[in-house]
């Protein structure tokens, strides 16, 4: 499951469907991604229900808990009523709890009281329960026909809240408002606290912004096109450049050390300059990948996790420290959904078990995969574990954020492990720290990211060479 478009080899009757993308059941705007937050004006109660039974459908359909806070024009038991008569199964996602369809006077205004801090605690709290629950994540709808001027303004900056905070959730949130209630100057406010918004003309459902809003896009994706361009041009031939640095300071090395000339303290000088343009390549890569992740560019395929196993392996055959071993434990069919870039994961936090240790202390290093089971969904688990200096707790919950780094050593570049996040997530997974030794830091640290498991049998299938 992935934010990724996937490609699994060239088989039309392979069909992925990522987990980061949602189906939205509403044709105009297609998959959308967790965190959407978008509105629709209505003019009749036959609009509404047209548009809501729509959105649920496709929630309940695939795993996700489904709220629905009804209003005048279209009541709770209406509502469930129609949807019960365009949903095939509803009862028996009612009966189970899937669904859950409740007047605005008991979510808005409970006891005749608006209070924003309480209902946007009470999404994050039903998001957790949840999840805790195995569901995917949370659809919710809210219509506003209840909404009166002199909790106009409260009600959009809670609507600005959500608007700025929810793409940190498995949330998608549809909020209605009736069109003939609304001025143009309150069109303009709903407009500006949601992502996109929704207007039905001549019997279909149109995409609408202001111009404002679309000139500012145009701007700013003008000059992000720009941006790209340089930093193309600046990893390329900084690239370059490192590796004639790295190239030349290895063949001086091997010279002076063949001539007899190689005393300690100028191998010393050698090696850092040496791994100081190593660490510059490594970045440089880090943020190429990033930029192919923020574009979409990168494609989920079938991937042979041994097989990445034993590249890394070759790579780190000679680690830079003569006091650190590395031990790679073999796993064979380990059949994941991914890509080449699951190499650069793992070569990050094994590099980065290295950097960040004791130079004057052994190193022990271990790399391996497991099968596990989470939200009845399969994955594999990579896991690089060290009994370096570990990471305190304080720590641990900022190190995969972009940009930080930890403090036991200096030297960090920021971009490794929000690289590894931004990918385990991207492909489905998740990425976490925890102690080698729970409880106790200071034996080491696991590093970790899970990736949705292909079935093994399926995968021989395709490789099967055709007829």
């Amino acid at each position: 499951m992935s934010q990724f478009l996937y490609s699994i080899s060239d088989k039309p009757d392979i069909e992925w469907t990522p987990d980061l993308y949602r189906d939205s059941g509403i044709n105009i705007i297609g998959f959308v991604p967790w965190g959407t937050h978008f509105c629709v004006f209505y003019k009749t109660k036959d609009d509404l229900a047209d548009m809501l039974i729509r959105y649920f459908a496709a929630g309940l359909k695939n795993d996700e808990f489904c709220m629905c806070i009804a209003s005048e024009p279209l009541k709770a038991d209406d509502m469930i009523e129609r949807m019960r008569a365009a949903i095939p199964g509803f009862d028996e996602y009612l009966k189970k709890g899937q669904i859950k369809v409740i007047s605005y006077t008991e979510w808005y205004l409970v006891d005749g009281v608006f209070d924003d801090r309480r209902v946007l605690k009470g999404w994050v709290d039903k998001l957790n329960a949840i999840l805790a629950m195995g569901y995917s994540g949370l659809r919710l709808s809210g219509n506003a026909f209840w909404l009166e001027n002199p909790l106009w303004k409260s009600f959009m900056d809670y609507e600005r809240e959500i608007n700025e905070t929810v793409g940190q959730y498995r949330i998608i949130a549809l909020c209605t408002y009736p069109v003939d209630s609304c001025g143009a100057s309150e069109i303009i406010d709903v407009a500006n606290v949601h992502q996109f918004s929704m207007v039905r003309k001549e019997g279909e459902w149109k995409l609408i912004e202001n111009v404002d809003l679309g000139e500012t896009k145009k701007a700013l994706k003008d000059a992000l096109a720009r941006a790209e361009m340089y930093l193309d041009l600046m990893c390329h031939d900084i690239n370059n450049l490192n590796q004639v640095a790295m190239n030349s300071l290895e063949i001086l090395l091997e010279a002076m050390k063949r001539d007899g000339m190689l005393r300690l303290e100028y191998k010393k000088i050698a090696e850092i300059a040496l791994n100081s343009l190593k660490d510059s390549t490594q970045l440089i890569d880090n943020v190429q990948a990033l930029q192919k992740v923020r574009e979409c560019n990168v494609k989920a395929e079938p991937i042979d996790l041994n097989a990445i196993l034993l590249r890394l392996k070759e790579e780190f055959l000679e680690p830079t420290r003569k006091n650190v071993s590395i031990s790679f434990r073999p796993a064979p069919n380990s059949i994941v959904i991914a890509n080449s870039l699951v190499k650069e994961m793992l070569s990050n936090l094994v590099g980065n078990a290295i950097k960040h240790s004791d130079p004057h202390r052994p190193l022990n290093v271990n790399v391996y995969v497991e099968h596990i089971t989470e939200n009845c969904s399969s994955f594999y688990k990579c896991v690089v574990e060290d009994d370096g200096p570990g990471i305190p707790d304080e720590l641990k919950k900022r190190l995969f954020i972009r940009f930080q780094r930890g403090s036991m050593r200096p030297g960090g570049k920021g971009l490794g492990l929000y690289l590894v996040r931004t990918l385990a997530e991207g492909f489905g997974g998740r990425a976490w720290v925890e102690d080698r030794v729970p409880g106790d830091y200071t034996k080491g640290s696991r590093f970790a990211f899970t990736l949705p498991a292909m079935d093994i049998q399926l995968w021989k299938k395709m490789e099967k060479p055709g007829p």
